[in-house]
Protein backbone atom coordinates (compact mmCIF):
# COMPACT_ATOMS: atom_id res chain seq x y z
CA UNK A 1 0.00 0.00 0.00
CA UNK A 2 1.31 3.42 -0.98
CA UNK A 3 1.95 5.86 1.86
CA UNK A 4 -0.05 9.04 1.62
CA UNK A 5 -0.15 12.29 3.59
CA UNK A 6 -3.32 13.79 5.04
CA UNK A 7 -3.49 17.37 3.76
CA UNK A 8 -6.62 18.48 5.60
CA UNK A 9 -9.69 17.19 7.43
CA UNK A 10 -13.07 18.76 6.87
CA UNK A 11 -16.17 18.17 8.98
CA UNK A 12 -19.35 17.33 7.05
CA UNK A 13 -21.53 17.46 10.15
CA UNK A 14 -23.82 14.74 11.46
CA UNK A 15 -25.33 12.34 8.95
CA UNK A 16 -27.89 9.55 9.46
CA UNK A 17 -26.52 5.99 9.56
CA UNK A 18 -28.29 2.70 8.92
CA UNK A 19 -27.68 -0.86 9.94
CA UNK A 20 -27.80 -2.82 6.64
CA UNK A 21 -27.65 -6.61 6.55
CA UNK A 22 -26.13 -8.00 3.34
CA UNK A 23 -26.03 -11.58 2.08
CA UNK A 24 -22.58 -11.24 0.53
CA UNK A 25 -19.30 -11.42 2.51
CA UNK A 26 -17.73 -8.41 0.83
CA UNK A 27 -17.13 -5.34 2.98
CA UNK A 28 -18.07 -2.28 0.96
CA UNK A 29 -20.99 -1.56 -1.39
CA UNK A 30 -22.22 1.15 -3.72
CA UNK A 31 -25.93 1.82 -3.60
CA UNK A 32 -27.91 4.15 -5.87
CA UNK A 33 -30.21 6.36 -3.80
CA UNK A 34 -33.43 8.07 -4.91
CA UNK A 35 -31.47 11.02 -6.34
CA UNK A 36 -29.73 8.59 -8.70
CA UNK A 37 -26.35 9.14 -6.98
CA UNK A 38 -23.90 6.55 -5.75
CA UNK A 39 -23.49 6.24 -2.00
CA UNK A 40 -20.66 4.25 -0.41
CA UNK A 41 -21.62 2.13 2.58
CA UNK A 42 -19.77 -0.42 4.69
CA UNK A 43 -21.05 -3.63 6.24
CA UNK A 44 -18.74 -2.98 9.22
CA UNK A 45 -20.85 -0.90 11.57
CA UNK A 46 -17.84 -0.12 13.76
CA UNK A 47 -15.90 1.49 10.92
CA UNK A 48 -17.49 4.87 11.71
CA UNK A 49 -16.29 4.51 15.30
CA UNK A 50 -12.76 3.83 14.06
CA UNK A 51 -12.85 7.02 12.05
CA UNK A 52 -14.07 9.03 15.05
CA UNK A 53 -11.42 7.53 17.36
CA UNK A 54 -8.69 8.14 14.75
CA UNK A 55 -9.73 11.79 14.39
CA UNK A 56 -9.84 12.30 18.19
CA UNK A 57 -6.48 10.60 18.66
CA UNK A 58 -4.84 12.69 15.94
CA UNK A 59 -6.26 15.89 17.47
CA UNK A 60 -5.00 15.06 20.97
CA UNK A 61 -1.57 14.00 19.74
CA UNK A 62 -1.22 17.22 17.71
CA UNK A 63 -2.51 19.69 20.34
CA UNK A 64 -1.69 17.94 23.66
CA UNK A 65 1.31 15.72 22.81
CA UNK A 66 2.73 15.43 26.35
CA UNK A 67 -0.63 14.54 27.92
CA UNK A 68 -1.47 12.13 25.12
CA UNK A 69 1.84 10.25 25.21
CA UNK A 70 2.07 9.95 29.02
CA UNK A 71 -1.55 8.80 29.23
CA UNK A 72 -1.00 6.21 26.51
CA UNK A 73 2.14 4.83 28.18
CA UNK A 74 0.40 4.68 31.58
CA UNK A 75 -2.48 2.79 29.96
CA UNK A 76 0.02 0.33 28.47
CA UNK A 77 1.53 -0.27 31.91
CA UNK A 78 -1.91 -1.26 33.24
CA UNK A 79 -2.36 -3.92 30.55
CA UNK A 80 -1.52 -7.58 31.19
CA UNK A 81 0.15 -8.19 27.82
CA UNK A 82 3.61 -9.74 28.00
CA UNK A 83 5.14 -7.36 25.48
CA UNK A 84 3.94 -4.16 27.17
CA UNK A 85 7.43 -3.07 28.27
CA UNK A 86 8.74 -3.40 24.71
CA UNK A 87 5.87 -1.16 23.58
CA UNK A 88 6.58 1.31 26.39
CA UNK A 89 10.18 1.52 25.15
CA UNK A 90 8.93 2.22 21.62
CA UNK A 91 6.68 5.02 22.89
CA UNK A 92 9.56 6.53 24.88
CA UNK A 93 11.54 6.73 21.63
CA UNK A 94 8.50 8.27 19.94
CA UNK A 95 8.41 10.95 22.66
CA UNK A 96 12.03 11.83 21.88
CA UNK A 97 11.24 11.99 18.15
CA UNK A 98 8.41 14.40 18.96
CA UNK A 99 10.88 16.73 20.68
CA UNK A 100 10.35 15.72 24.30
CA UNK A 101 13.08 14.81 26.79
CA UNK A 102 12.86 11.53 28.73
CA UNK A 103 14.40 12.26 32.13
CA UNK A 104 16.69 9.72 33.87
CA UNK A 105 15.16 6.97 35.97
CA UNK A 106 15.57 7.54 39.70
CA UNK A 107 14.30 5.78 42.84
CA UNK A 108 13.84 9.22 44.41
CA UNK A 109 12.10 11.10 41.59
CA UNK A 110 10.09 8.51 39.67
CA UNK A 111 6.52 7.84 40.78
CA UNK A 112 3.80 5.29 40.02
CA UNK A 113 2.96 6.85 36.64
CA UNK A 114 4.85 8.56 33.85
CA UNK A 115 4.53 12.27 34.63
CA UNK A 116 5.08 15.59 32.86
CA UNK A 117 7.68 17.49 34.89
CA UNK A 118 7.73 20.55 32.67
CA UNK A 119 6.10 21.62 29.41
CA UNK A 120 7.77 23.34 26.50
CA UNK A 121 7.73 27.11 27.03
CA UNK A 122 10.31 28.90 24.82
CA UNK A 123 9.30 32.33 26.17
CA UNK A 124 10.57 31.26 29.59
CA UNK A 125 13.61 29.34 28.36
CA UNK A 126 12.08 25.84 28.37
CA UNK A 127 12.70 24.43 24.89
CA UNK A 128 11.73 20.81 25.54
CA UNK A 129 8.94 19.19 27.52
CA UNK A 130 10.34 16.84 30.16
CA UNK A 131 8.78 13.45 30.96
CA UNK A 132 9.71 11.46 34.06
CA UNK A 133 9.41 7.64 33.70
CA UNK A 134 7.47 5.40 36.07
CA UNK A 135 8.92 3.19 38.82
CA UNK A 136 7.16 0.30 37.14
CA UNK A 137 9.73 -1.53 35.05
CA UNK A 138 10.05 -5.05 33.69
CA UNK A 139 9.90 -7.63 36.49
CA UNK A 140 8.77 -5.16 39.18
CA UNK A 141 5.65 -5.93 41.18
CA UNK A 142 2.99 -3.25 41.59
CA UNK A 143 3.14 -3.37 45.39
CA UNK A 144 6.93 -2.93 45.36
CA UNK A 145 6.63 0.19 43.19
CA UNK A 146 3.93 1.59 45.48
CA UNK A 147 6.00 0.95 48.61
CA UNK A 148 9.03 2.68 47.11
CA UNK A 149 6.98 5.76 46.22
CA UNK A 150 5.46 5.88 49.72
CA UNK A 151 8.92 5.91 51.36
CA UNK A 152 10.77 8.38 49.13
CA UNK A 153 13.26 10.02 49.35
CA UNK A 154 16.30 7.80 50.05
CA UNK A 155 19.77 9.07 50.93
CA UNK A 156 21.57 5.96 49.65
CA UNK A 157 21.15 2.19 49.22
CA UNK A 158 21.29 1.73 52.99
CA UNK A 159 18.40 4.14 53.46
CA UNK A 160 16.53 2.34 50.68
CA UNK A 161 17.01 -1.07 52.35
CA UNK A 162 15.87 0.17 55.77
CA UNK A 163 12.93 2.35 54.72
CA UNK A 164 11.24 -0.04 52.26
CA UNK A 165 9.25 -3.07 53.40
CA UNK A 166 11.10 -6.43 53.20
CA UNK A 167 7.80 -8.15 52.40
CA UNK A 168 7.21 -5.92 49.37
CA UNK A 169 10.61 -4.78 48.11
CA UNK A 170 12.98 -7.75 47.84
CA UNK A 171 16.20 -8.58 46.01
CA UNK A 172 14.27 -9.28 42.81
CA UNK A 173 12.80 -5.76 42.92
CA UNK A 174 16.23 -4.22 43.42
CA UNK A 175 17.70 -6.29 40.59
CA UNK A 176 14.96 -5.09 38.21
CA UNK A 177 15.45 -1.47 39.27
CA UNK A 178 19.23 -1.58 38.91
CA UNK A 179 19.07 -3.23 35.46
CA UNK A 180 16.63 -0.50 34.36
CA UNK A 181 19.03 2.20 35.61
CA UNK A 182 17.22 3.52 38.70
CA UNK A 183 20.37 3.49 40.87
CA UNK A 184 22.96 6.06 39.81
CA UNK A 185 26.19 7.49 41.20
CA UNK A 186 28.74 10.18 40.40
CA UNK A 187 31.86 9.03 38.57
CA UNK A 188 34.89 9.88 40.74
CA UNK A 189 37.03 10.65 37.67
CA UNK A 190 34.69 12.54 35.35
CA UNK A 191 32.15 13.84 37.87
CA UNK A 192 29.32 12.66 35.60
CA UNK A 193 26.29 10.78 36.91
CA UNK A 194 26.32 7.18 35.71
CA UNK A 195 24.31 4.00 36.19
CA UNK A 196 25.50 1.84 39.09
CA UNK A 197 26.51 -1.74 38.33
CA UNK A 198 23.61 -4.08 38.99
CA UNK A 199 25.72 -6.71 40.79
CA UNK A 200 27.17 -4.12 43.19
CA UNK A 201 23.76 -2.70 44.10
CA UNK A 202 22.28 -6.15 44.64
CA UNK A 203 25.20 -7.31 46.80
CA UNK A 204 25.07 -4.21 49.02
CA UNK A 205 21.29 -4.42 49.37
CA UNK A 206 21.34 -8.15 50.24
CA UNK A 207 24.02 -7.63 52.91
CA UNK A 208 22.02 -4.78 54.49
CA UNK A 209 18.85 -6.87 54.55
CA UNK A 210 20.74 -9.79 56.14
CA UNK A 211 22.00 -7.42 58.84
CA UNK A 212 18.40 -6.33 59.44
CA UNK A 213 17.28 -9.96 59.84
CA UNK A 214 20.15 -10.73 62.20
CA UNK A 215 19.39 -7.68 64.33
CA UNK A 216 15.70 -8.59 64.42
CA UNK A 217 16.44 -12.16 65.59
CA UNK A 218 18.51 -10.79 68.45
CA UNK A 219 15.64 -8.54 69.51
CA UNK A 220 17.62 -5.37 68.94
CA UNK A 221 16.60 -2.20 67.16
CA UNK A 222 18.84 -0.80 64.44
CA UNK A 223 19.97 2.84 64.69
CA UNK A 224 22.04 5.00 62.40
CA UNK A 225 24.87 6.36 64.59
CA UNK A 226 25.51 9.14 62.10
CA UNK A 227 21.89 10.27 61.72
CA UNK A 228 21.54 14.04 61.94
CA UNK A 229 25.26 14.73 61.59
Amino acid sequence: MKKCKIISVKSIGIKPTYNVTMKSDQHNYKIIDDTNKYTMISRNSHSACYAYVSYTTAYLKAHYPEEYMTSYINALLRSKKGDKYEKVEQFEKECVKMGMEMLPRSVNKCKWNYEIESKRDPDNGVFKSQIRPSLRCKGMSARAAKNIEENQPFEDIRSFAFKTSPSKVDSKSVECLSIAGFFREKDSKTGKIKKRKSENVLKEFSELREDMKSTSRKGLESHDLFEGI
